[in-house]
């Protein structure tokens, strides 16, 4: 297996598993992965984990293009870090279509206007792990890069060490949020219905 695929693959092992222990802990069953979510109002700014991925990619692309990576790297080739980065920012962005792509919406009965359509939680817990398979996955990207800088010795020893302290806060502060995150939207976001009435609200999913 190449370093390539252990960044992907491990980074969507990881999200995943955290989901999935975290959909355990909160105790929803079959019919509890079925419940309606409201249609979501999601774009970067009101997404951290998502918004953590663009920056890091931009970083990331940056330090790939500048001089300061060495020609010869020691973990992945040049290419590899520019093509991880622009993979991980669409993985990210592909997270609320899965939600929006599986949404529908109950057929109205006579003399109701017509629902708008909803998601359910299954697939909101799905998009919440690919968002954090982007998050992490762009965190362990630039986490090489910064490795590749001190090994090459172009930035001092005590600046990659900071570089090195941010994305590792911030993985740790993403998973918290991540944790947190999901049980706030399946508390707060959970469609109401009445009067055989979707009644959604729009929410960022992570």
């Amino acid at each position: 297996m190449s370093r390539v695929e252990v960044v992907v693959g491990g980074s969507l092992v990881v999200a995943s598993v955290l989901v999935l222990i975290r959909t355990i802990t909160l105790g929803l069953g079959k019919g509890g992965l079925k419940k309606p979510l409201g249609s979501p109002g999601w774009n970067y700014s009101q997404s951290w984990a998502s918004t953590f991925t663009l920056g890091a990619g931009i970083l990331g692309t940056l330090l790939g293009s500048s001089e300061v990576v060495p020609d010869l790297t020691q973990f992945l080739p040049v290419a590899a870090y520019g093509t991880l980065n622009v993979l991980f920012l669409v993985i990210a962005g592909a997270a609320p279509l899965i939600y929006v792509a599986f949404q529908s919406a109950d057929r109205p009965e006579p003399g109701i206007a017509p629902q708008k359509p909803h998601g359910v939680v299954g697939w909101f817990l799905v998009a919440a792990a690919v968002t954090f398979w982007g998050a992490l996955g762009e965190a362990a990207t630039v986490g090489l890069l910064i490795a590749e800088i001190l090994l090459a010795g172009t930035l001092s020893v005590v600046t990659a060490v900071i570089w090195a302290l941010v994305v590792i806060i911030a993985v740790i502060l993403m998973t918290m949020y991540l944790w947190k995150g999901i049980e706030w939207r399946l508390r707060n976001q959970i469609v109401l219905r009445g009067g055989g009435r979707d009644q959604p609200s729009r929410w960022p999913i992570l």
